[in-house]
């Protein structure tokens, strides 16, 4: 008798989205705390109300190297963010499509050849 086991895991398109969501929005706030953090010893007058992103990442040294570096992890994060949204998004539409109501593609007319 042959046992066929299957150990597919699969990952549900809303739980990653969330675990991606957290891991990315974790990853900006250590960068902008960490370039704040190399920040302040240049400015001893450093102030969240006062003081610009802009103003931190174009600060020679440090500062930089962090902010920069960060931003450029985030980029791979953002786009696996949006993919994840574009299927969960997809998805939804499918699930919530009613079959008695005809989508804007059905009322379109065939193409007669001429």
């Amino acid at each position: 008798m042959s046992i066929e086991i299957s150990n597919q895991s699969t990952l549900s398109i809303p739980h990653s989205l969330k675990v991606v969501g957290i891991i990315g929005g974790t990853w900006a706030i250590l960068t902008i705390v960490g370039a704040v953090i190399a920040y302040l010893p240049g400015h001893p007058d450093f102030s969240p109300f006062n003081t610009y992103l802009s103003d931190i990442c174009d600060t020679p040294g440090w500062p930089q190297i962090i902010w920069n570096s960060g931003t450029l992890i985030a980029v791979p994060i953002r786009y696996l963010v949006l993919v994840l949204l574009v299927l969960r998004l997809g998805g939804w539409v499918l699930e919530n499509r009613s079959p008695l109501r005809p989508s804007s593609l059905d009322s379109i007319p065939p193409l007669e050849p001429h």
